[in-house]
Parts: C-alpha cells; sequence; structure tokens
C-alpha cells in the first residue's frame, strides 16, 4: 500500500557573488518580501538536481550544489528544507 509523504520536502540556494552579494528572489505573493531562490522538489527528483533546476526557473542562471548549509522543518507547514551553498556556472539574472 502506498502512503502519502506527511511532509514537503523542499530545496534552496544559497549564491553569493564575488562582491559577497547575496542573491535574492522577490516573493510574488508578497511584495514586502525577499528569499533565496528554491522551491519544491519533484517525486524522485535528487535535491542537487531539483536545487540546480529550482534556481534556474526563478532566476535564469546555472549552478552548482557545493554544500549544505542547513536542513530545517516546519512543523506547522510540515515543510522540510534543505539549504545549499551553491556556485554560479553561467547565465544571465533575470533583472525584476
Amino acid at each position: 500500500m502506498h502512503k502519502v509523504p506527511k511532509h514537503i520536502n523542499a530545496v534552496s540556494a544559497f549564491i553569493k557573488n564575488e562582491k559577497d552579494e547575496v542573491l535574492l528572489v522577490k516573493v510574488q505573493w508578497r511584495k514586502d518580501t525577499w528569499e533565496m531562490p528554491g522551491g519544491q522538489v519533484e517525486l524522485g527528483e535528487p535535491l542537487d538536481q531539483a536545487v540546480a533546476r529550482e534556481v534556474l526557473e526563478e532566476t535564469g542562471i546555472h549552478i552548482k550544489p557545493v554544500g549544505i548549509t542547513g536542513v530545517y522543518y516546519n512543523s506547522a507547514k510540515q515543510i522540510l528544507s534543505v539549504v545549499f551553498k551553491a556556485a554560479y556556472i553561467s547565465g544571465d539574472q533575470i533583472s525584476a
């Protein structure tokens, strides 16, 4: 019998440039909020591929995950979130 997962898996990326500036994206549903790019992991998708896909979708840049900076759990929303440290590879950032 297949059981539905009890939590959502999410990923995000901590990306700095040569000036030590961190890449953030504006949250569309809250105009006053900025956060690291990321999103939900698809069923069966490896976490490192999920974060690369989400960053590309949200920013237009290619990254390489190089480590994990933290794992967090929001029990109220039942979200398990993995934050990756990532290196910029290529692409142009989408401007707001």
